[in-house]
């Protein structure tokens, strides 16, 4: 999990994230990037490289079963962006998967599968907020050192530990936010690999 504070004090952004290159060969790869929205909706992000073939669209397998293709909505100077929002029947194969596989298009006859393990998604998943929600505080203590000094201490009453300190949790790597397409309004869809 990864989340942003940008957005003002106490409000964080956090996605599940995930970027997985194809072996052997590094400039074919994909980030994919899961959110809870307050509609209710979680979405599935999916930025893969510029060059794809944007009609074979993004196809998705969990643990070789094909789940269908939903199609790349834009491409910007990073690469080209594919939006679909996750319903409980997707959501259930990713909890009990191993492996979801997104398919990407060099040409209408050759996809290269890219892996991406969903082991630790239903953790993931849970502890994931909702976008926008205000951040969790958590509250941690002091490190501790262990190393005993060489020199007996002085009789002096022992200082009293430090108060606890409390730090903002799980703020470490900003996260890009990507526009939703039609000011918000998300027609993507994923459908069964056969359909147009």
């Amino acid at each position: 999990m990864r989340c942003d504070d940008s957005q003002g004090p106490g409000v964080e952004i956090c996605a599940l994230m995930q970027s997985v290159s194809a072996k052997g060969n590094k400039n074919i790869g994909i980030t994919i990037i899961i959110q809870k929205h307050k509609d209710k909706k979680v979405l599935l992000r999916a930025q893969a490289p510029l060059g794809v073939l944007l009609p074979g669209g993004l196809g998705l397998q969990v643990d070789g079963k094909d789940l269908g293709r939903t199609i790349f909505l834009r491409c910007v100077s990073t690469g080209c962006l594919a939006e679909v929002p996750l319903d409980e029947k997707v959501l259930s194969r990713f909890r009990a998967g191993n492996k979801a596989t997104f398919v990407i298009f060099e040409s209408p006859k050759k996809g290269i599968g890219l892996p991406v393990s969903l082991k630790g998604f239903t953790a993931g998943f849970e502890s994931l907020p909702v976008m926008g929600t205000p951040a969790k505080v958590i509250t941690v203590k002091p490190a501790q050192t262990s190393a005993a000094p060489k020199t007996p201490a002085p009789k002096t009453p022992a200082p009293k530990p430090e108060a606890k300190k409390t730090v903002k949790g799980n703020v470490s790597t900003t996260v890009k936010s990507l526009p939703l397409p039609g000011g918000g309004k998300n027609e993507s869809r994923l459908m069964p690999s056969g359909a147009k």
